[in-house]
C-alpha cells in the first residue's frame, strides 16, 4: 500500500489463493488476510468500486467464517471513501449475526454523523463566519464610515 501498488496486493492476494486451492486446501486461508488486503488497497489509489469487487470475489475462498474485524475493515473503507449510504447498505448485507459487533454499528453511526457535519458545513450560508481578528478589523472600518 505505501507503493501505491494496488495491482501487487491483487496480485499478492490472487497468488495465495491460488496457491491454497492447489493444495486442496491443506493450507487455509485465515479471513484477516482479507481484511489487511482490503485496508491495504484503501490506502492505495484503486477505486471502490474494484475494492467492492475484490470484497465480493473473495469471500468464498475463506473457509473459516468472515468475522466482525474484516467487515468493519470493510465499513471503514468506505467511510474513508465518503459514502455513508453505502457503508449503511453494507452493514445491512450482512446476513450472519456474528459478523456484526458494536464497533460495527459506531463506525457506521460515526461514517454517518461526519457526512451531515460535512454537509452542514459546506451549506452554511456565505457571509457567516466564526469569529477572528480580520472580523474586527472590518467592523473597525464600518465604525469609522459611520463617524464621518
Amino acid at each position: 500500500a505505501s507503493l501505491n501498488d494496488y495491482r501487487l496486493i491483487l496480485r499478492l492476494m490472487e497468488a495465495t489463493i491460488q496457491y491454497c486451492t492447489q493444495l486442496n486446501n491443506a493450507v487455509t486461508l485465515e479471513p484477516q488476510v482479507l481484511g489487511e488486503a482490503v485496508e491495504g488497497l484503501s490506502e492505495t489509489s484503486i477505486s471502490l468500486a474494484k475494492i467492492r469487487k475484490f470484497w465480493r470475489r473473495s469471500q468464498h475462498h475463506f473457509p473459516n467464517e468472515i468475522s466482525s474485524r474484516e467487515v468493519n475493515s470493510m465499513i471503514k473503507v468506505l467511510g474513508k471513501r465518503g459514502k455513508p449510504g453505502a457503508a449503511l447498505h453494507f452493514l445491512e448485507s450482512i446476513r450472519n449475526p456474528s459478523q456484526v459487533d458494536e464497533y460495527s454499528i459506531s463506525i457506521v453511526l460515526n461514517v454517518l454523523r461526519d457526512s451531515i457535519s460535512e454537509q452542514q458545513k459546506s451549506a452554511a450560508p456565505e457571509g457567516i463566519s466564526t469569529h477572528d481578528a480580520s472580523d474586527d478589523a472590518s467592523q473597525d472600518k464600518f465604525d469609522l464610515i459611520d463617524d464621518q
